[in-house]
């Protein structure tokens, strides 16, 4: 169904060749709508399959790797801070689906068009520091990595800096615009329940 469909069906409550909706009907299309919407920010099957392998990865050279310990702390530090990022991506998605039968639809759109405009702002005003924290985490993982294996090699160093730099830059363009159409698709709903 249609984001554009939703204003005709709240205001009648009937579609051409439906019944009757009852409101806990009308609210169930309009937080499937608000869902759908907000889908484009929350963690994908893709994302969720890199993220899983890398950890097994991490666990496999843990345990089974004949690297140094200060390797094996490198990737332990590594690890923690994959799987703690992402559980915390995890835990806000699932809070910014989830929906209490019986609350007020409205608000609870409202909420959400509140946070993402509050994580929009956020970005903005802290992007360097997210960003650029990313770049610097990643370049010295890659830089320490190449430091305790004594293998340290310039042209390696600095590939690897531009392919994080390249990276992190695709990530910021497509976060900020996957952002911005979720909050123009969350107000658009919004809007047809207020006419």
């Amino acid at each position: 169904m249609n984001n554009n469909d939703i204003k005709n069906i709240w205001k009648s409550g009937v579609d051409a060749d439906i019944n009757p909706y009852s409101e806990s009907e009308l609210n169930d299309i309009v937080v499937k709508s608000a869902r759908k919407s907000m889908k484009i920010i929350q963690p994908g099957g893709i994302l969720r399959v890199v993220v899983v392998a890398s950890i097994i990865y991490f666990i496999i050279i843990i345990t089974a790797g004949d690297s140094t310990w200060e390797m094996r702390m490198l990737y332990f530090i590594g690890l923690l801070i994959l799987s703690g990022s992402y559980f915390l991506y995890e835990r806000a998605s699932r809070k910014m689906n989830q929906y209490i039968l019986g609350s007020p639809v409205k608000e609870w759109l409202e909420y959400r068009i509140d946070q993402v405009e509050r994580s929009i702002r956020f970005k903005h005003k802290y992007d360097f520091l997210i960003y650029g924290g990313a770049i610097l985490l990643g370049f010295s993982f890659s830089l320490i990595s190449q430091l305790l294996v004594n293998s340290f090699n310039i042209v390696a160093s600095i590939v690897s800096f531009v392919v994080i730099l390249v990276i992190i830059l695709i990530i910021k363009y497509n976060d900020n615009k996957n952002y911005h159409k979720t909050l123009m698709g969350l107000k658009e709903i919004h809007q047809q329940l207020e006419e």
